[in-house]
């Protein structure tokens, strides 16, 4: 505003205007910036109440999802654990077929891992003895 009313003093200085038309110049500038004030200071009220409006309300956002987490926690819990039984139940399960399996094919070598049992080295005898009782084939003779 101050940079306003010294360019209407220089036109007066300058013979450009009138005192009297300076004084209202002066007074509409004056209205001008009043008027600009009480818009800002309108606006910043507003944001400044929409700011308190948004934070109320995001509190109570909070609080409400707060109680919901603690609604729902014992739920969760309680899913988790029936999920876990369950899974342990069915791996029970699963291991007694399994087992069932291994117990109806009889005594089948599983590789390396049984030694201890005996069944590969009974099953390596075995072939060694039926390589032995095979008969070798005859080379023929070739007669041209």
């Amino acid at each position: 505003m101050k940079e306003e009313i010294a360019k209407i003093l220089k036109m007066v200085e300058e013979g450009k205007i009138t005192a009297d038309e300076a004084v209202k110049l002066m007074e509409a500038l004056h209205d001008s910036f009043a008027f600009d004030d009480y818009v800002n200071s309108d606006f910043n009220d507003k944001m400044r109440r929409f700011g308190k409006d948004a934070e109320t309300f995001l509190k109570g956002v909070g609080a409400k999802m707060n109680g919901f987490v603690k609604d729902m926690e014992p739920k969760v819990r309680n899913v988790t654990k029936t999920v876990v039984a369950r899974t342990a139940g069915i791996v029970e399960e699963l291991g007694k077929a399994l087992n069932d399996i291994l117990d109806s094919m009889g005594n089948v070598c599983a590789g390396p891992e049984c030694k201890d049992a005996g069944c590969c080295e009974e099953e390596a005898g075995a072939e060694v003895k039926e390589e032995a009782a095979a008969p070798e084939p005859e080379e023929e003779s070739r007669e041209n």
